[in-house]
């Protein structure tokens, strides 16, 4: 219940963001916010251990690492983590500690970042990220939510082209979970607009080469050119969890569906009616608008391609997937257009209840529930 009451909060200030023009948020101001977000915070700080997904596991091995001090470049071959999470680990005298510090930095650096970024609804934003990205990694999967974070502050050097900067970043998002990798063809697309037919023909080609590709063989050869004992262990895990390739369509319908939104809501410079005429024009684009579309687009590639692979088409595409919360946000902030701004927002708000519902209410043993703080 605590989860859907949190919702509700963030559900209420975002509609009246909304509502308002930009001379009401100016007034407004944004101590509320802050509020709201040391709110959210201090609820995944303070949780206990037992909460989350990965949560007792992370417990486990800080444990581990106290009892027997190391050096974080043994990290990896004791205790399977990536080296900037054994850092972290050494940092945090106890877990109630880490939890927090982690709280801080997944929360705090992504919405820097979106400021950054320029996204202008902010509470919009902070009810997108509550729903999805902060229930599932910044409370479950810590070490993948930080990299989602540096993966963000990472946006700024794509749209500026520098590769040197990007891949700084891209390599501190791998020090705390490897699939961070997957983040890397963004760079490569970045803001660019493609045609819908360039949008929609690639990703009918995608779907080919999963059906007839031999992707697995191609990562094996890969990775034994790189001749890596971290990449390769990690990539044996992923394989030992591997059932071929399954093709569950409702997953891969719903992101289809949301990527034609996107595309013809931006795209399209007219949606007309029958006779109604007009009703709703192209939505604004702002500097970033492609560059978020396009990494939801690559994320949903990613999702085919590795559908072979159930961690990396879900976990590992969720760097790029994660975007959409920025899509959303962009979407709501139309000028002149309210009534429709509502509309995408009630939209929107649902999606996001729904991920929120699925994360907490069906995640492996309920792990979420009951909410209890760490005292």
């Amino acid at each position: 219940m605590i989860y859907l009451i949190i919702f509700f909060i963030l559900f209420l200030f975002g509609l009246a963001e909304v509502l308002c023009n930009e001379r009401c948020q100016v007034k407004r101001g944004y101590l509320p916010f802050a509020i709201l977000l040391m709110g959210i915070i201090l609820f995944a700080g303070a949780r206990d251990s037992a909460i989350g997904l990965d949560t007792l596991v992370y417990e486990r091995i800080h444990g581990q690492i106290w009892e027997n001090l190391i050096s974080v470049l043994d990290s990896f071959g004791l205790y399977n983590v990536e080296y900037g999470y054994a850092l972290l680990n050494l940092l945090a005298p106890n877990f109630q500690c880490l939890l927090m510090l982690t709280a801080i930095a997944g929360a705090g650096i992504k919405v820097y970042s979106s400021n950054e970024l320029g996204i202008k609804n902010k509470y919009a934003l902070l009810l997108f990220y509550f729903s999805s990205v902060f229930v599932f990694y910044d409370m479950g999967i810590m070490r993948e939510g930080l990299a989602i974070a540096i993966i963000y502050l990472s946006f700024p050097s794509i749209r500026k082209r520098n590769l040197l900067k990007f891949m700084m970043y891209m390599g501190i998002a791998m020090m705390f979970h490897i699939t961070a990798v997957m983040a890397i063809p963004l760079y490569f697309v970045g803001n660019r607009e493609f045609t819908r037919r360039t949008y929609y023909m690639v990703l009918l080609f995608s779907f080919m080469v999963a059906l007839l590709g031999n992707i697995p063989t191609l990562l094996k050869i890969i990775s034994d050119i790189l001749n890596n004992a971290y990449i390769s262990h990690k990539l044996d895990v992923y394989f030992s969890q591997s059932e071929g390739f399954v093709l569950r369509l409702a997953p891969y319908i719903k992101r289809i569906l949301i990527l034609l939104l996107f595309l013809e809501a931006f795209k399209h410079p007219k949606l007309c009616f029958g006779d109604a005429g007009i009703i709703a024009g192209a939505r604004e684009i702002s500097e970033n608008t492609w560059l978020y579309i396009n990494a939801y687009y690559i994320s949903l590639i990613e999702m085919i391609i590795f559908s072979f692979m159930p961690i990396m088409s879900t976990r590992g595409s969720a760097y790029l997937y994660s975007c959409q919360m920025f899509v959303f946000c962009e979407m709501v902030s139309g000028k002149r257009k309210r009534v429709l701004n509502i509309i995408y927002y009630i939209i929107f708000s649902a999606l996001s209840l729904a991920t929120l519902y699925n994360s907490v209410y069906h995640s492996a043993g309920n792990m979420y529930l009951p909410y209890e703080i760490f005292l």
